[in-house]
């Protein structure tokens, strides 16, 4: 009886012996980014990020994603030059959604003491220093007529992002904090479309 008694708490013994040493890994199951990293709860999974998202037939759409993604997904990078909308993949694959024949977009950040030159906007990195500002963006053309003229606010990078037409010239003023900076606006094939150090507000 006594033999009998101390196999029984031999096996119980080996049994929570088990238990004590199964795996701790609560992650198991949780995604990882590209570099390995278990993803925090509620964070987003760069696999959301893929090329068939993309809306390739809608320029402003394509645009507004590239903004999304540049904080949400910086492994993507995003950026726009005279003729589309750019995503490139850790996979290497490239998305270029096409801009309108006959508009373009460019990207201004007004400033007061710090900026960055630039040539084509990459939303993945540019990064400006008034940020949800509001400010009065106002576009003149050669006849000194408007163009564009809108209250708004400075995306959370900093910049503003105008659709104005193609082959032309103009001039571009931004008000905000009681302050203004101009600067010239080109929207040929080969123009920047990242204005920066040009719109010091004075």
């Amino acid at each position: 009886m006594r033999i009998a008694k101390l196999g029984a708490i031999a096996a119980i013994a080996g049994t929570l012996l088990l238990v004590s040493r199964a795996p701790e890994n609560t992650n198991a199951g949780a995604a990882a980014t590209s570099n390995g990293r278990q993803l925090a709860p509620g964070e987003d999974s760069l696999s959301d990020a893929t090329a068939a998202v993309v809306p390739e037939d809608d320029p402003a759409a394509a645009l507004h994603l590239a903004n999304e993604w540049s904080t949400r997904f910086p492994e993507v990078l995003t950026y726009v030059d005279a003729d589309a909308v750019h995503f490139r993949f850790p996979s290497e694959e490239h998305v270029a959604v096409t801009l309108p024949e006959n508009r373009m977009v460019v990207a201004a950040a007004p400033y007061i003491e710090r900026t960055h030159p630039c040539v084509t906007h990459t939303m993945t990195t540019c990064r400006s220093e008034l940020r949800n500002e509001p400010v009065e963006v106002t576009v003149l053309d050669a006849g000194r007529d408007v163009v564009v003229s809108k209250n708004t606010k400075t995306l959370d990078n900093g910049f503003v992002e105008i659709w104005v037409p193609r082959d032309e010239r103009f001039t571009l003023r931004i008000d905000g904090r009681n302050l203004s900076g101009e600067a010239e606006l080109k929207t040929s094939r080969n123009s920047s479309t990242c204005l920066t150090e040009e719109l010091r507000l004075s």
